[in-house]
């Protein structure tokens, strides 16, 4: 539908296969913290940590990656 808004043309989906998310992915409760969950993400993923984290976390974590850009970086 945002493809055929935008572009004015419809997108085959046919040969699209659905893959569903696992149920123990933390999942985002609202629609203002996409960019805190990615980061997040990207934060346990590349640390090859489990994705233990949840909506709750969110704002402590927004806080420290703000700290860290405020610092000049990231701890690693």
């Amino acid at each position: 539908d945002d493809v055929k808004d935008k572009k004015g043309v419809e997108l085959d989906t046919s040969s699209w296969t659905l893959v569903s998310r696992p149920p123990d992915v933390p999942q985002q409760r609202n629609g203002f913290d996409c960019g805190v969950f990615t980061i997040t993400f990207a934060d346990y993923l590349a640390d090859d940590l489990p994705l233990l984290f949840s909506q709750q976390d969110i704002s402590a974590n927004r806080q420290r990656f703000a700290l860290s850009i405020l610092k000049g970086g990231v701890p690693y």
